[in-house]
């Protein structure tokens, strides 16, 4: 496949679409700090927090589909089967359910906070604000891991780059404009990502509509009828998928900046719709580029490569062209995800843990937190050394948050944070805690670890509210 664009001109072209890329972020950096947008511990968490439908909706839609979920779908759909791509659309139930039912509501709970932790904190006391914090640290270094294996198997698909280089070299850029424009410049930042993700979308379906005619794709190999996944293992990804981002931080700090309650509900409901019709979409390519060959591509970046260039070159449109969209847009989508993992982490894990216990002013927070970046880009890196399998990495990150965050969260959230009892949050988390090394040590077939834990999470909340009595002290910090 590389030697598609190891020519003088296609090269040139390439390495030039780069740098345009790289231009272009550095002028958005340059503007934010212009701007002053992002000159204080404040601005750099949670930006203006005045922020329109257009805004957020772009932002949130790029670092929702993620490099993993991305490559992950493409490869899924073409060596699982079209229906693979059912579980990705439960990871966009579970967006448009917090869009329609918990936006809202988390809107108005994080008016003068700045960290889910914060929000956590007011509802649960310390102790539970403290875990959310090291539970973002934790999931921000898998997923940093994630989208840098990511990036490095997207160039060196193309450019032939060694791994392990092109790992570091992507964590330092990501590193060095999220540490120094915070969120202000991840949100603007995002928008070009979208443009480029559109022209994927537009590309994709062009060279379907040219040569879809000309691809045979068996019936058996695009819907896996002939090995189709077990009801342990679909139960376990159903699980995985809607519950695994659950009031992720990363995209949870994106109800919390918008004008109003209704720009953050419409930007997750319009984002579920939008990435219902990505993943279908990148699914059904990962069907084609499979049909070309009845070799697996060396990785999951080259599913897409397959087929982009192979429905379009011989329509005329040049392969550098074609190589080089792709590449921006799947550098996009790592860089929309990584950033705000980064940011996140990095903020979360100053405030809600540091902070909690030694005081932080502003300027230190400012300065911890940018430290904080470069650490969890650090520990990304080598995580990567341990496995550089995306889905692996995407699994591992699920698992740290859902069986111990997302049940106190949500419960939470409905409550408006007036729960009876402020030690349910903390007894849900160390309970989920427990349930997943229990179910997953115990190993049983239906019922897997991750729901183990959601499951335990539950009972621990719930019978604490209920028998636990009633505590309504201050929600102070």
């Amino acid at each position: 496949m590389n030697d598609v664009f190891f020519n003088t001109n296609s090269g040139l072209w390439l390495f030039a679409s780069l740098g345009i890329y790289l231009v272009l972020l550095l002028a958005i950096l340059f503007y934010v700090l212009a701007r002053k947008e992002a000159n204080s511990a404040e601005k750099i968490a949670v930006g203006a927090r005045n922020y329109g439908l257009w805004i957020i909706f772009p932002s949130l839609i790029v670092t929702m589909i993620g490099p993993g979920y991305t490559l992950g779908a493409a490869s899924r759909a073409a060596t699982n089967g079209y229906l693979y791509m059912g579980f990705y659309c439960v990871a966009m139930v579970q967006v448009l359910l917090f869009g329609l039912i918990f936006a809202k509501p988390f809107f108005e709970l994080s008016r003068n906070k700045r960290t889910v932790g914060d929000i956590v904190g007011a509802g649960y006391g310390i102790n539970a604000r403290r875990f959310t914090g090291i539970a973002t640290l934790l999931q921000a270094i898998a997923f940093s891991g994630l989208f840098a294996t990511a990036a490095a198997k997207t160039l060196g698909a193309i450019f032939g780059l060694p791994f392990e280089p092109t790992i570091v070299i992507v964590t330092l850029v990501v590193a060095m404009y999220t540490m120094t424009g915070g969120l202000p410049a991840v949100l603007r930042t995002d928008i070009l990502q979208f443009l480029l993700l559109i022209g994927v979308l537009f590309l994709g379906y062009v060279a379907i509509l040219r040569y879809g005619n000309s691809w045979v794709v068996s019936d058996d190999w695009a819907w896996n009828t002939t090995s189709p996944l077990t009801l342990e293992a679909a139960v376990t990804l159903c699980v995985a998928f809607f519950f695994g981002e659950a009031f992720l931080p990363a995209y949870a700090v994106r109800s919390m900046i918008g004008k109003t309650a209704d720009v953050a509900a419409k930007a997750f409901t319009a984002a579920a719709v939008m990435g219902v019709v990505w993943f279908l979409s990148v699914g059904l390519f990962g069907v084609f580029a499979a049909s070309l060959s009845q070799n697996n591509p060396a990785n999951e970046a080259e599913f897409f490569l397959r087929f982009l260039t192979a429905g379009l070159v011989e329509g005329g449109v040049a392969s550098q062209t074609v190589g080089g969209i792709f590449m921006l847009a799947i550098l996009g989508i790592v860089m929309s995800s990584f950033d705000s993992v980064m940011h996140t982490g990095a903020i979360s894990f100053t405030r809600d843990v540091i902070g909690s216990f030694w005081k932080v002013n502003n300027d230190k927070e400012y300065t911890v937190g940018r430290i904080m970046v470069l650490v969890i880009g650090t520990a990304g890196v080598f995580v990567t050394l341990i496995t550089d399998d995306i889905m692996d990495l995407l699994l591992f990150g699920f698992t740290i948050w859902a069986p111990t965050m997302a049940i106190p969260i949500g419960y939470l959230v409905l409550k408006k944070g007036q729960v009876r009892n402020r030690a349910s949050g903390a007894i849900g988390i160390a309970s989920g805690t427990i349930g997943f090394f229990l179910f997953d040590a115990l190993g049983f077939s239906m019922l897997p670890g991750l729901l183990g834990g959601i499951l335990s999470s539950a009972i621990g909340v719930f019978l604490t509210e209920w028998f636990g009595g009633e505590d309504q002290r201050s929600h102070a910090t």
